[in-house]
Formats: structure tokens, sequence, C-alpha cells
């Protein structure tokens, strides 16, 4: 794991038109803005619906355990296999851990947990400075 921690950023200004303009510059030539292991999510509740915590649990189990493939995994955590592989899949979306194949009798896949740390960044001051300016701008 190079670098051990995970972001998961709080950030209600983010748009698409913003994400869209980044992806402009990146086009044009300028390098990488986003770094791998930060996320961004305008909405708060997109983040507790993605970031569970039965997915919480699943990191756990691969830094500790460190399961040999999905199956493997579900048994530890005494969950479906198919509800685990779903599980898997959004964390692998997110960047959180790696789902590597390999064969065997048969294919199989790994789950590998690339972080050990996920950092929840919630801008409060960010926030409050924008419900301000938002609060200013109403009152004119």
């Amino acid at each position: 794991m190079k670098n051990k921690e995970f972001i998961i950023q709080y950030d209600p200004s983010y748009s698409l038109a913003k994400m869209f303009e980044n992806f402009d510059q990146a086009i044009a030539g300028k390098e990488h803005l986003q770094p791998k292991n930060v996320v961004i999510f305008h909405d708060l509740s997109t983040i507790y619906s993605t970031v569970t915590k039965t997915r919480l649990d699943i990191l756990t189990f691969l830094i500790a355990k460190q399961p040999a493939n999905i199956s493997q995994l579900a048994k530890l955590l005494k969950r479906h296999y198919s509800h685990v592989w779903t599980d898997c899949q959004a964390l692998a979306s997110l960047g959180i851990i790696e789902l590597r194949k390999f064969r065997k009798e048969k294919e199989e896949i790994k789950p590998i947990a690339l972080y050990e740390k996920i950092v929840f960044d919630f801008p409060v001051k960010a926030m409050v400075d924008s419900y301000n300016k938002k609060t200013i701008l109403k009152e004119n």
C-alpha cells in the first residue's frame, strides 16, 4: 500500500460543471488534478449509501484476514456471496480495493485492500462561509 489513507471529501459546491471543467483541463494536457486516493461527493446521502458499515467491514476483514477470494471473504463475514460481491464492486469502483483476477482450477477474484485508513473530510468552516454568503445575498 503506497498511500495508506483514502479521503472521502464532502463538497456541496462540487457539481458536474466543475467536474467537466477539470476534465477539459486534463484533456488539454494539464497534470492529473484529482489524486487517486480522494473521491469527492456533493451530497451526504450519496456518501451514506455508498460507504456503508458493511462495506467498511469488508475493508477491515481484507486488511485483518487477507482472504484468498470473494468466497472466503463471504464466509468470514457470514454473508451471502452475491451481497459481498456487490459491495466489493462498489469499493473497487471508488478505488478503495482492487479486484485481482487469478486462475487456479477456475478463474477466481482476490479482493485486495489498497488503503489502511479512510478519512471523511467534512469542511465545516467552508460550509459556514458558504451559508453566510448565501444569507447575505438573500438579505440584499
